[in-house]
């Protein structure tokens, strides 16, 4: 992640997104914390970086000793700093069969997002991936009633 602001600021056209929150310490001390928000602000501050929110387990041990506590911090940091226009969610699977399954990650999802507004919520949920992947909502609304 220490790359991203230089990359990005080389090639301003080039879209980019920083996979997993750039791996946050999850479980960690309030120093990698700091840390990973410095660098995670320093890549925020680049109008074409976006991240996303998938992969925040635990940084060391068992992949499910994560909380929705542990984890909270560095959602409201992401949201700070990306907005929910620059911020998208990611299932993460499989791996997330292995973080405690895959309903325990979309439900911890579910509740770290819920102090945000509807409009909010859908971009993180959709939206903004949608735009950054420029998926047309139109062609797969056409493409989901013809598979039906």
């Amino acid at each position: 992640m220490v790359h991203v602001p230089r990359l990005a600021a080389r090639h301003p056209g080039l879209r980019l997104v920083v996979d997993h929150l750039g791996k946050p310490p999850v479980g960690g001390g309030p120093g990698d914390r700091a840390r990973w928000r410095r660098l995670i602000a320093a890549a925020a501050r680049h109008p074409r970086v976006h991240a996303k929110l998938s992969g925040l387990y635990a940084a060391s041990g068992p992949l499910g000793s994560w909380t929705t506590e542990e984890v909270r911090p560095f959602v409201e940091d992401a949201l700070e700093l990306f907005g929910p226009g620059r911020l998208m969610y990611g299932g993460d699977w499989p791996v997330s069969l292995l973080a405690g399954g895959y309903a325990r990650c979309w439900e911890a999802c579910l509740e770290l997002l819920s102090p945000l507004s509807p409009g909010d919520r859908a971009a993180v949920l959709g939206a903004a991936a949608a735009g950054f992947y420029r998926i047309d909502p139109a062609l797969l609304a056409a493409a989901h009633d013809a598979a039906a």
